[in-house]
């Protein structure tokens, strides 16, 4: 589960990873229009944090060189190709599990 949402991450990813969407029959029982449409607005203003916290986290925990951190590269995105199904949970575990959060209600 992520934090702050009522659906289980795979659904979120689902929808953000554009796999489900409003108009497909099978989401009867998925969350409206208007979440989903949120659930994007939401990954899309917390991308940055989600990289950021993965970089300064990889960075200290596992001793990566500051020219890691300074990359331009999108952890998320690389995690995305290697990990899918089941990025948002691994994302959202590492992230939680080291003291980081995700902003519910990022700022704009």
């Amino acid at each position: 589960m992520i934090p702050y949402k009522h659906y289980g991450s795979d659904i979120i990813e689902d929808v953000v990873d554009e796999v489900i969407g409003a108009d497909d029959p099978g989401t009867e029982n998925y969350p409206c229009e208007a979440t989903m449409k949120h659930w994007k607005w939401w990954m899309l203003h917390n991308e940055a944090n989600i990289n950021g916290q993965m970089r300064s986290m990889l960075h200290h925990l596992m001793d990566f060189d500051i020219k890691f951190l300074k990359s331009g590269e999108s952890l998320l995105k690389e995690l995305k190709e290697r990990i899918s199904p089941g990025w948002l949970s691994v994302v959202a575990r590492f992230i939680y599990n080291s003291g980081g959060r995700i902003e519910p209600y990022p700022e704009t």
